[in-house]
């Protein structure tokens, strides 16, 4: 009937104004770092210092890795998952900040919108730098409450990138119940591909601020600082023209 016409016409030019915010240039800043440096905890700590944050595992509730739909429930759809994000880019003030993860376009099950993920590739990178083995000791205590059999199923959805032999070292650790020793494995490769990654961005990097990663508070006044700089440096010029 005709109320049902009127909310598909509504649905889809809501659909319509979502992506004219994706392609919108905001003032990204992406929080890069590798695996276990306390991204999204310091994305938190931003928000809580009253910054801009879009915190996009959060909204797909998963964490991005192989590992990341472990003790998270179900997953919104790609559909909700990027209506949430317009919801947050509309209330976004463009005359400042907005902090984001560093995430590649898949998210577990869901998917950014192409353009958006576009847009955050070509912002500028803070990366955050932590010594390995507090990585490696942050993610024990992350994922040491994961049931082991769950754990071993993510990780066999990277045997190939991990090679037979470092599995299966993992795997014998895991259930010698050495986390350390499984995770130590694991982000050996994970690195690896982080460096790789990086190696594409090198340009982008506009600064590395070191975390030991104690109190958040001691890296948010740094990063809150270095996005400032970055504002008044006009890296943002050509993006804050809205051209409507």
């Amino acid at each position: 009937g005709a109320s049902s016409d009127l909310l598909s016409g509504g649905y889809k030019s809501y659909r319509q104004l979502a992506t004219s915010y994706f392609e919108k240039r905001f003032p990204f800043i992406v929080i890069g770092g590798k695996t276990g440096s306390g991204k999204s905890e310091i994305l938190r700590g931003l928000e809580s210092a009253g910054e801009q944050v879009i915190d996009l595992e959060h909204l797909a509730n998963h964490k991005g890795s192989a590992f990341g739909g472990l003790m998270h429930g179900n997953q919104p759809t790609t559909e909700q998952f990027q209506n949430e994000i317009f919801e947050h880019l509309i209330k976004v003030n463009p005359d400042r900040p907005v902090w984001i993860e560093d995430e590649s376009i898949a998210i577990g099950k869901v998917f950014l919108p192409t353009i958006f993920w576009q847009r955050k590739n070509e912002s500028p990178v803070i990366e955050i730098e932590m010594d390995k083995q507090q990585r490696i000791n942050r993610l024990v205590s992350e994922y040491g409450p994961a049931d082991r059999t769950e754990f071993l199923g993510a990780m066999e959805k990277i045997t190939k990138k991990l090679g037979g032999q470092n599995f299966t070292r993992a795997k014998d650790f895991l259930f010698e119940g050495d986390m350390h020793s499984t995770i130590e494995i694991l982000l050996t490769y994970y690195d690896k591909n982080y460096g790789a990654s990086l190696e594409k961005k090198k340009k982008q990097i506009a600064a590395s601020i070191p975390w030991n990663g104690n109190a958040v508070t001691d890296i948010t006044p740094q990063l809150i600082d270095a996005g400032r700089k970055l504002m008044e440096s006009g890296a943002f010029l050509s993006s804050t023209e809205h051209a409507d």
